[in-house]
Parts: structure tokens; C-alpha cells; sequence
């Protein structure tokens, strides 16, 4: 009796180390620089998913299997971005990244940061596309 109690346990636990986080997709970075070719999962947590008029705010984990770097920027395994998505528009713009050293969220949190970048347009078949399909519901 007690191996099943501790056994149901160990499942509760485990859950809700990823609790709130929907994996979107898997990709491949393709941007030019040090992280180039890095695989990586992007999660969405639909309880931070807010609708004002025709856009959608979110936020979304990108999970890495490798160390990621660049110049300036502590070494890190996963970063959170808070997304708004214009759903008519097609468009998107980042209000907050923050940078973690371990995955899905954990560890030190090597730097942030709170701002509000300019509506890009997304291009067709990228993350972006796929992340405003997800939360424009397209």
C-alpha cells in the first residue's frame, strides 16, 4: 500500500514541475551566431493568455537542450518572453524576456529585461507563425 501512495506521489510531483506549460513546437535555430543549428521546445501558458480587442497577450518558455550564449549575456538553458500577438494583423511584439541558467524556467535568472519592441510582421512557416496560430486560435 505505501509503494502506491508513494508511487501517486512521485506522479503529482513530476506533473507540476511543467504544470501551466503546453508545448507549441519543437525547433531549430536558424538566425546567424553562436547558437546557430540549437534545438530547442517552445511552451505557451494558456492561464497568462489575456485578449484585449484583436490582440492576445501570452506567456511563452523557450526550453534549450544546449547552453546558449552571446556577447554580453550570461550563459542560459532557457528564457521566458511575454508575447503580444496581433490576431487580424498578423504581427508581433515582445514586452518582457528574462533569461534562466537551467530548463523550463529554473535555476538563476541571468538577466531581464521590461520593454515593449515595435510590431514585426511574422514571416510565413516560423515559430512566430505557429505561436500566433496557437494563440489567435488561426
Amino acid at each position: 500500500m505505501y509503494k502506491v501512495i508513494w508511487m501517486m506521489l512521485l506522479v503529482l510531483m513530476n506533473s507540476n514541475v511543467t504544470a501551466g506549460w503546453t508545448k507549441i513546437v519543437d525547433a531549430k535555430d536558424t538566425t546567424e551566431g553562436p547558437n546557430h543549428g540549437s534545438l530547442y521546445s517552445v511552451y505557451a501558458d494558456l492561464d497568462t493568455m489575456r485578449n484585449s480587442d484583436d490582440s492576445i497577450k501570452i506567456w511563452e518558455l523557450y526550453d534549450y537542450q544546449a547552453v546558449q550564449w552571446g556577447e554580453g549575456i550570461k550563459p542560459y538553458l532557457s528564457l521566458k518572453v511575454r508575447t503580444e500577438y496581433d490576431c487580424s494583423g498578423g504581427r508581433s511584439r515582445e514586452h518582457y524576456v528574462s533569461i534562466f541558467s537551467e530548463n523550463m524556467g529554473k535555476g538563476n535568472r541571468g538577466g531581464e529585461k521590461e520593454y515593449v519592441h515595435s510590431w514585426a510582421s511574422l514571416e510565413p512557416d516560423t515559430v512566430g507563425t505557429k505561436l500566433w496560430k496557437f494563440a489567435c486560435g488561426k
